[in-house]
């Protein structure tokens, strides 16, 4: 018995039915209702059923085959040259070892990341991007659930180190790295402090317009690229703040060249 969902196994249906060289293989027609009934009826051994009796396979069986007739598929064909009637081919030595592109259409047998042994059949780009599709209708929930916790507590976990951290995708990584080293199932907030105190250095912290205004062009350059939001602090206001630091300068230089009156007069000419 496949391991597959009932709407896996119809999405496979589907999958066959619009590649016109799979459904010459696995001819399914109008059958696609049926397994499309299955679907909505939440019979997924029904539909198993029908990959079985019509073409002496299981759908696990079927996923494979595709994945091997996508693979050849993908791969380059050079085409032949015809030279006083002797066919030449050429044979690009370049594209030799190299892995042929995957097809977006291709399904790929993938384990459920809730780690309970069902295997789905889902495209690449699903896979790579981690989606919601990577979990049995089974687990997803659970993950779901320990989804929200985690978004809970780290909301929990800015909000109290409001000022000091700095929210940033790269810091993330750090948390995330540290968590699974230690093998934190549940972390808690204090985990989270503590993490923070040790691989402080190694963050991104939130930045002042004084920050900003201390920085060199490199440096701030270097910061732009990882963080465009320069942790939070205004650029506008760090800039504003470095021009009235430049008046300053220059008001300060033009009063002490203006010259002095006559000695015995108090004050500058001009000035109170």
């Amino acid at each position: 018995m496949s391991k597959l969902t009932v709407q896996q196994l119809y999405a496979l249906g589907q999958h066959i039915v619009a590649d016109p060289e799979l459904h010459r293989k696995y001819y399914i027609g109008n059958q696609i209702r049926h397994l499309e009934y299955c679907a909505q009826r939440n019979k997924p051994e029904l539909a198993e059923q029908y990959f079985t009796r019509t073409f002496g396979k299981t759908a696990d069986q079927i996923i494979q085959e595709i994945s091997t007739i996508q693979i050849e598929r993908a791969k380059p064909k050079p085409a032949p040259i015809a030279t006083d009637s002797v066919a030449v081919r050429i044979i690009d030595l370049s594209q030799q070892g190299k892995a042929p592109a995957p097809s977006p259409l291709a399904l790929y047998a993938h384990a459920c990341n809730g780690g309970c042994g069902v295997r789905l059949a889902l495209p690449l780009g699903e896979i790579e991007a981690n989606a919601k599709s990577c979990w049995c209708v089974n687990c997803l929930p659970k993950a779901q659930k320990r989804y929200d916790a985690g978004m809970a507590l780290k909301a929990s976990f800015v909000s109290k180190m409001a000022g000091v951290y700095y929210d940033h995708p790269q810091n993330d990584q750090i948390f995330n790295a540290e968590i699974q080293r230690r093998g934190l199932v549940n972390p808690t907030l204090g985990d989270l402090v503590e993490i923070f105190v040790e691989r402080k250095k190694d963050m991104l912290l939130p930045l002042t317009p004084a920050d900003l205004q201390a920085m060199s062009s490199t440096e701030l350059e270097a910061r732009t690229k990882i963080d465009p939001n320069l942790g939070g602090a205004d650029l506008m206001k760090a800039r504003e703040g470095q021009n009235r630091g430049e008046q300053i300068i220059h008001s300060t230089n033009e009063t002490r060249l203006r010259p002095f009156v006559d000695e015995g007069v108090s004050g500058r000419k001009g000035w109170v």
